[in-house]
Order: structure tokens, then C-alpha cells, then sequence
């Protein structure tokens, strides 16, 4: 898990999909990786999220980027 950023997954589903793998090309830090079945979230990459938000034009609703950094200072 990142320690600043988090990829919250809201509908699991989702990964699974072909559309999802359009999150591997789009990602260019690498936080999405193809799995068997569609995409996988490598935690261990989170903390490299630049915050462009490209991975939200091709998940809209179905993911979020969690600041972690946010929820520490409430």
C-alpha cells in the first residue's frame, strides 16, 4: 500500500473488464499491470501516482485516488 496515494477500486468488477486494460497504457507510472483475467493494481507502484488523473478518464466512477496525505491532516 502507498504511503501518500491509495487506488481504490470501487467497483472490482470493473478490473476484469477489456476496458480495463486501457489503464496499463495509460498509467505511465506503471500502478496497473496486466493480470490473468484483465488488470491487477501493484501496490507496490502507488506511491509513484503523479495525480495526472488519466487512469480516472479511463475508470470515471469505478476507481479512485485515495490522498492518504488528506485524511492524516483531518
Amino acid at each position: 500500500m502507498g504511503m501518500f496515494i491509495e487506488v481504490s477500486v470501487r467497483d472490482p468488477d470493473f478490473l476484469q473488464t477489456d476496458e480495463s486494460r486501457k489503464l496499463v497504457a495509460a498509467c505511465a507510472v506503471n500502478i496497473f499491470e496486466p493480470a490473468e483475467e484483465g488488470v491487477a493494481v501493484n501496490r507496490g507502484q502507488e506511491d509513484e501516482c503523479t495525480l495526472c488523473g488519466r487512469c480516472l478518464e479511463v475508470g470515471a466512477d469505478r476507481l479512485e485516488i485515495v490522498k492518504l496525505y488528506e485524511k492524516a491532516g483531518q
